[in-house]
């Protein structure tokens, strides 16, 4: 996508609206690549819009504080992280939906009940099958990548690891191979997605 429509577009080498529309169109274009479907182009589309209005912040620049503090990149990343999930989960409706219409019907409706919300969280964890056992359960390897993440703004995790003694290092080194053990996808096809398109 990048190397034969982004850059002959132009890419970045042009001005912001005729870059914008650079970005537009290649996501577009990724999309239906994924499938000849309105809900694959509509799919690239948000995403190009989601890259293009990214792109407006002010944090982008070399300049911003939010690249050069560290303290200031850690908030950025406590807001920016959970809106770019949320974003990219939205658009997934689109993909996954049948129709557009489908989409829509999904999109119309996933806020019932919202005004009651640990009522609302209750029941659309479980119907996804999942108890408060199963989301703790889940929310151990996030807890662990927060911290990785805290820790590395101010030192090298792997080198800081890899030079401590055999007796600590190994530990470590079990602890996470446990870790991959218990959270590896179980009786899931793990069939490449792509092989589909």
């Amino acid at each position: 996508m990048r190397d034969y429509i982004y850059i002959p577009l132009g890419g970045n080498r042009v001005g912001k609206v005729r870059h914008s529309l650079n970005i537009l169109i290649t996501f577009l274009v990724s999309g239906l690549w994924h499938g000849a479907s309105w809900n694959y182009v509509l799919w690239g589309g948000l995403h190009g819009v989601f890259q293009i209005i990214e792109g407006f912040f002010p944090w982008n620049s070399k300049k911003s504080p939010f690249q050069r503090n560290k303290h200031y990149h850690f908030l950025l990343c406590l807001i920016t992280v959970p809106c770019t999930f949320l974003l990219v989960c939205f658009a997934w409706i689109f993909f996954r939906a049948v129709t557009i219409q489908d989409a829509f019907y999904v999109i119309s409706n996933m806020f019932d009940g919202i005004t009651q919300f640990p009522a609302y969280i209750q029941d659309c964890a479980l119907q996804m099958g999942l108890t408060f056992s199963h989301l703790s359960y889940n929310c151990l390897p996030l807890v662990l990548l927060f911290l990785y993440d805290l820790a590395s703004l101010k030192t090298d995790v792997i080198t800081f690891i890899s030079r401590q003694r055999f007796f600590i290092r190994w530990p470590v080194y079990l602890f996470l191979l446990l870790v991959i053990l218990l959270f590896s996808e179980k009786g899931v096809s793990t069939e490449f997605i792509y092989m589909q398109f």
